[in-house]
């Protein structure tokens, strides 16, 4: 399946990466990729997000900022991250932070992940990639956080949506809307 917002441009990944996670159209814009250009953070994320109507804030689940052999962390995320079991069909829109190689800088990436396997969304990927949260240090030398959507209201917990397995894979009608 296709990668449904793209981008074009070495910058702007934060905004895509948010409307890849969440599939929304109002959130990328012309103003606010111009604003990308010297990269983003995630307040501004948070900020674009409430004044595109969403009441979601995105909230750290893991972060690293070291690169240590012997732990293996920024090089691959520790176990406790991934685990995730539900008794039920849902799926949990998140971000992760990555660095394709060290000569490169960091990027953001959306991602849904399953009970069974994580659904890649990098927006300079044209297809999606289905794969086991263990697979994702192949695509990227260094993975250095993990981030959830959170309703504000707090009352509600993480975003996840309850679907069909046809709906994880088509982005088309799978929305936080």
């Amino acid at each position: 399946m296709k990668i449904k917002y793209k981008q074009t441009q070495p910058y702007g990944c934060g905004m895509y990466a948010v409307a890849n996670a969440l599939n929304i159209d109002n959130y990328i814009s012309l103003d606010r990729l111009q604003q990308s250009q010297k990269g983003n953070s995630y307040n501004q994320l948070n900020k674009w997000l409430e004044e595109s109507g969403y009441r979601y804030n995105i909230e750290c689940m893991y972060h690293t900022v070291f690169k240590n052999e012997e732990t293996g962390h920024g090089l691959h995320l520790p176990k406790e991250v991934f685990f995730y079991s539900d008794s039920k069909e849902k799926t949990i829109p998140i971000l992760i932070n990555v660095q394709k190689n060290k000569d490169s800088k960091t990027h953001l990436v959306a991602a849904w992940l399953t009970n069974d396997y994580l659904i890649l969304l990098d927006s300079m990927f044209d297809e999606m990639k289905f794969l086991k949260w263990e697979e994702l240090s192949s695509y990227y030398e260094s993975i250095y956080g993990v981030w959830i959507f959170q309703h504000q209201d707090n009352q509600s917990g993480y975003i996840c949506f309850e679907a069909n397995k046809e709906s994880h894979i088509n982005q088309e009608t799978f929305t936080a809307a």
